[in-house]
């Protein structure tokens, strides 16, 4: 605790050159310290930005782990290779106050929160269902089936997904609820840790909201993801909708026939 505090910051800036780094590593199964760090940076004027190093490797010992990144020079942190292997930060926690060496609770940073839940069959039956309704035009029942399956799943990452593509870019506008979309796909990236097909449904979503900057930003992230696995069409598919946002042109302005979750091949709500 006495390493994020205040006055432990005081000391370090001491020893930082003009465009250097501070490198804060936050991993921890137990605590959530991002809002600390994040309120050290806002206390100290740095840039911030997070990191999460997630093996995607067979080698069990190899952990996953999370570093914050903080500097006063903003080309540093906005750099083309940190940008893109950056996530946002959570701002959506509770409030805490600056931790100082007279004042630094644990107990508001307990971690509470699930990790993603998994069940590949019931997401895939869930997901044809609502297609089907999709399929019929009758978009209501698309996303009431959506909503129904999370009651059984609130974490499931494909079904907040799906539902949050479908709230943004339901043909019927009357249907679209773009506040409640954005929290369902920025829910399904964090957790998945910004590293599964999810952020394409985001970008997608930050489109339709005019956040055309953040819809860049997670059109690049797609085009890296796919690139690393291999997925050569769905490469070819994320950098066509990257150079729509490049344009600062909406996902619903495609001019696809068929509406279609850029993170599947699926007409939307699909499987991923």
């Amino acid at each position: 605790m006495h390493l994020l505090t205040r006055e432990a910051f005081t000391v370090y800036q001491r020893h930082l050159k003009p465009n250097g780094i501070f490198a804060v590593h936050i991993t921890n199964r137990s605590l959530d310290l991002e809002p600390v760090v994040i309120n050290l940076a806002r206390h100290f004027n740095y840039k911030v930005t997070v990191i999460d190093d997630i093996s995607n490797t067979n080698k069990w010992w190899i952990y996953d782990s999370t570093w914050m990144l903080l500097s006063h020079s903003e080309e540093i942190i906005n750099s083309p290779a940190i940008h893109l292997a950056s996530r946002p930060l959570q701002t959506n926690r509770v409030s805490i106050p600056l931790w100082t060496d007279d004042f630094a609770s644990l107990f508001q940073i307990l971690r509470s929160e699930a990790g993603p839940q998994s069940d590949s069959k019931f997401a895939e039956e869930q997901c044809g269902i609502a297609l089907n309704f999709y399929d019929q035009g009758d978009f209501a029942a698309a996303i009431a089936q959506f909503h129904h399956a999370l009651k059984t799943l609130p974490h499931s990452p494909i079904l907040l997904s799906n539902l949050g593509f479908l709230l943004a870019t339901c043909p019927d506008a009357s249907l679209r609820d773009l506040p409640e979309a954005t929290r369902l796909a920025e829910e399904s990236c964090r957790l998945t840790f910004y590293t599964s097909s999810s952020v394409s449904t985001l970008a997608a979503v930050y489109s339709e909201a005019g956040r055309f900057p953040d819809a860049i930003w997670m059109a690049e992230k797609a085009c890296a993801l796919a690139e690393q696995s291999g997925e050569q069409e769905l490469l070819k598919k994320n950098q066509e909708l990257l150079g729509l946002y490049r344009a600062h042109r909406r996902y619903d302005e495609a001019g696809s026939p068929n509406q279609t979750d850029p993170s599947t091949t699926q007409p939307s709500p699909g499987q991923h």
